[in-house]
């Protein structure tokens, strides 16, 4: 089974740990000029990373800006990547615009017991780093991942082995990692 440890806007979370004064204000996260990341607040704005800094600006005046810290970013991550070497040895990392992603293999372990570790696994996160991600479990990464989107922060959900289909079937083709052209097509049919 893999785990997908999702943290949404990860650098944004990381900001605001210790300020409660950051916690509903959309935030800019800037190096130089451009957008380095940003809060899911200000990502509805339509704040993208790489966007100039005044257009980011434009699109959600209300936005706090703080200058981005990419080393914290990494050394937090790096962190939780020590957590998670205690508890699988294979461990890969992902990151878009809107998250950080940890794959690790648990291995043979039964359902509950998948579970049990999930939660541990929020636990200590919670405990080391003050952030709490969603867990996916699932035979494959991308069902994974489906997983700990749709059940949100500090929860887990456990998709059994030949249950995928059925779990990723109702959902829509948005999710499918698609090029443009190929998502069109899909629409289309």
């Amino acid at each position: 089974m893999i785990a997908c440890l999702l943290l949404p806007y990860f650098a944004a979370a990381i900001e605001r740990r210790f300020s409660s004064a950051l916690a509903s204000t959309p935030l800019l996260l800037a190096e130089g000029p451009r957008i380095f990341a940003m809060s899911a607040e200000a990502a509805v704005c339509g704040v993208r990373p790489g966007m100039a800094l005044n257009q980011a600006r434009s699109l959600c005046p209300q936005a706090r800006l703080i200058p981005a810290n990419p080393v914290q970013y990494q050394q937090t991550l790096n962190e939780i990547l020590a957590l998670l070497a205690e508890v699988s040895p294979k461990l890969e990392t992902e990151t878009d615009q809107t998250a950080t992603m940890i794959y690790a293999d648990c291995g043979a372990l039964n359902g509950r017991a998948q579970l049990a570790l999930a939660a541990d696994i929020q636990q200590t996160i919670r405990a080391a780093v003050y952030m709490v991600p969603a867990i996916g479990l699932a035979t494959g990464k991308f069902p994974a991942y489906i997983a700990a989107d749709a059940i949100g922060l500090n929860r887990s959900l456990l998709i059994a082995p030949g249950q995928e289909t059925g779990f990723l079937a109702p959902l829509p083709v948005s999710y499918l990692p698609l090029d443009r052209e190929l998502a069109r097509r899909f629409q289309l049919l």
